[in-house]
């Protein structure tokens, strides 16, 4: 047992002198550095999309040929891109001062990480490492299992060998930082790549889902990764954002039946196409699930039922709301007029608002107040209208404590979620035991020496090809 101590403790100083001070200071301002340049990126993008969604509007305003509803659905994606930016700080009014602006700012983050000095930083310490023959052959098993991995990779996804071997650094770190295998790490590596993204943005939603999987191992990670991808998309943030989400659902709301990341994976394009932000649809999930509702899939289902076929089918509107000179149910079953108007209007409100992209969450924050109000009067009544609102899931699985959740998400979504920002990150140190930390991080370290045995054998690999050609 105390050799197994003196081991451990032996690698843990072991590591921390590896990487010196000096190597822990560049690295955190290369992270740093990295997420400016990946947020400053991003923006450029949005103004670029924003500004061909404003052309391809303008086009449509003057087609005669385009429908009503191709025009709404080009207005909401303008919209949705003017939020985006308006959140990032930048003036629609301004595009092109703010366009130049940002590239200003991208130029002087790249300059500033290119003048880093990564000299005496503690890496040339690893050339030492691997001194004898037994190490030397270790090292060289290692770089061949990698190598292996990467191959295997590349021949089953149709990925170049170079697009996976670009990220050994990154996956390196991940190894580290979550105590995940390598096998796993590039697994996780492939499935980004083959979900279309690259570069910064492929490592971080390795990173991200990595660290998710580190402390939440009931998780499978390749869902969450595909939950991440369609919040990505669905309401244009980045995986950090994405993941973070997610993780503050989890710890709100728990997920015995694990299906948040199927819920999210479903549920967030049909969310943002009605103008729900990242913020407002996880903490719809989160507040409902946490007042009692038996899985995530029945506190979303109604709301997409409701959005989707309730308030957009022209005849159950009618029953619900009565037409011309014939009473709906609603006044029919409340007794009380004044709260049967406010119920009606609040449902004129967000099914207008609705189909033309104008609603908001204090639309859906007053409906759900008022239905809560129907219930404290008359609960047969509640039952039967909460029907044709939301549907018999409504009706039947979503009780009166989910329905004052629901008012609480859409109320004041951050308030519910809390701060979020970074606990991804934070879950994952938590997690990970300190002896966890330095084997992950020896294991780390290793196999980034055996990257040079990796590089031997592909050298090699071309030789004798080019010796038979």
């Amino acid at each position: 047992m105390a050799r197994n101590n003196n081991f451990a403790l032996g690698l843990t100083v072991g590591i921390k002198n590896l990487f010196s001070r000096n190597a822990q200071e560049i690295r955190r301002d290369y992270k740093r550095l990295g997420r400016e340049n990946r947020n400053l990126q991003g923006s450029l993008s949005d103004v670029t999309a924003y500004r061909d969604a404003q052309t391809e509007l303008d086009r449509l305003a003057t087609s005669t040929s385009a429908t009503t509803q191709e025009i709404r659905n080009q207005e909401r994606a303008v919209r949705r891109l003017q939020r985006r930016l308006t959140e990032a700080g930048v003036d629609t009014r301004e595009l092109t001062t703010e366009q130049q602006r940002l590239e200003n700012q991208l130029r002087e983050t790249q300059r500033a990480a290119d003048s880093l000095d990564v000299s005496g930083s503690g890496m040339e310490t690893l050339a030492s490492f691997a001194g004898g023959a037994g190490v030397a052959f270790s090292l060289a098993s290692a770089g061949g299992d990698v190598n292996k991995m990467e191959r295997l990779a590349a021949a089953q996804t149709g990925l170049s060998l170079e697009d996976i071997q670009s990220s050994r650094n990154e996956r390196l770190d991940v190894v580290e930082q979550t105590g995940l295998t390598s096998a796993e790490v590039l697994t996780a590596q492939v499935q980004a790549l083959q979900s279309g993204f690259k570069g910064e943005e492929a490592n971080e939603l390795v990173m991200t889902s990595s660290q998710i999987q580190a402390a939440f191992p009931l998780q499978n990670q390749l869902e969450v990764m595909d939950a991440q991808t369609r919040m990505m998309r669905a309401f244009g943030i980045s995986a950090t954002q994405a993941s973070d989400l997610f993780v503050a659902a989890l710890q709100k709301g728990g997920d015995q039946e694990l299906d948040l990341a199927k819920v999210v994976k479903e549920y967030a394009p049909t969310y943002a196409d009605h103008g729900f932000n990242a913020e407002t649809m996880m903490s719809l999930l989160a507040e409902g699930k946490r007042s009692g509702a038996r899985d995530y899939d029945s506190v979303a289902d109604p709301i997409k039922e409701m959005m989707n076929a309730r308030l957009s089918d022209v005849d159950m509107f009618k029953k619900l709301m009565g037409d011309k000179d014939k009473i709906g149910t609603i006044d029919t079953l409340v007794t009380d007029k004044g709260l049967a108007l406010d119920v009606k209007n609040a449902l004129y409100r967000v099914r207008d608002g609705v189909a033309d992209g104008t609603v908001e969450n204090k639309d859906f924050s007053n409906l759900f107040s008022t239905l809560v109000k129907v219930y404290e009067l008359d609960r047969k009544a509640y039952r039967n209208i909460v029907e044709g609102v939301g549907g018999s899931r409504m009706a039947e699985d979503i009780g009166i404590n989910q329905m004052k959740a629901y008012e609480k998400a859409f109320s004041n979504p951050n308030q519910s979620l809390g701060e979020y920002g970074g606990k991804t990150e934070q879950a994952a140190d938590i997690a990970l035991r300190p002896l966890e930390v330095a084997m992950a991080a020896g294991r780390s370290m290793f196999e980034s020496m055996a990257t040079f045995f990796t590089f031997a054998e592909n050298e090699a690999e071309d030789q004798i090809k080019g010796g038979q050609m």
